[in-house]
Parts: C-alpha cells; sequence; structure tokens
C-alpha cells in the first residue's frame, strides 16, 4: 500500500515537473519571439537611416521636439507642486508656532 502512494506521489511530482517545464519553454518561445520583433524594428530602422538619411535625422528631431515638450511640461508641474507644498508647510508652521 505505501508503495502504491509512493509511486502516486511520484508521478503527481513528475505532472508538476513536467507543467513547470511547459511553462518555462511556453516563456522561453514567447521571449524568443519579441527579441526577434525587436531586432527586426532595429535592422529596419538602422535600413531607413542609411538609406534615407535626411528623413530619419528629421523624424528624430521631431520625436526629440516632443520629448522636450513633455519634460518641461512635467518640471513646470512638480515645481508648481513643489511651491504650493512650501506654501501649505510654512503656514502650518506659522500658525503652531504662535499658539
Amino acid at each position: 500500500m505505501a508503495k502504491l502512494e509512493n509511486n502516486n506521489e511520484n508521478e503527481n511530482k513528475k505532472s508538476v515537473a513536467e507543467n513547470l517545464g511547459d511553462q518555462v519553454q511556453k516563456t522561453v518561445e514567447n521571449v524568443e519571439g519579441k527579441v526577434r520583433e525587436t531586432v527586426k524594428e532595429a535592422s529596419e530602422l538602422a535600413s531607413d537611416a542609411i538609406n534615407h538619411p535626411v528623413e530619419t535625422a528629421e523624424e528624430f528631431g521631431k520625436q526629440a521636439m516632443k520629448d522636450v515638450t513633455s519634460y518641461t511640461w512635467w518640471a513646470k508641474l512638480l515645481l508648481i507642486l513643489f511651491g504650493w507644498v512650501l506654501f501649505l508647510w510654512q503656514g502650518f508652521l506659522s500658525r503652531s508656532t504662535f499658539r
């Protein structure tokens, strides 16, 4: 009886190990596919840069302008929030000091 239970446990362990192996294999295949897509996109970008350098430079310049505008907006927002926090903190400190 103990041997039968032992065999059942071994079979369950094998199925867990097999399932884990299948999951790892699927993950490896997914990553492999994504890497291939990324490499393909990078090679297309490099090819475009070689064949059409002016157009590629213009596209990079336009994207850089968009990024700078976006970062400037966030910097202004954070500066305003920082000012408000200082203003509120100073108001809180002045109230608690004079009581």
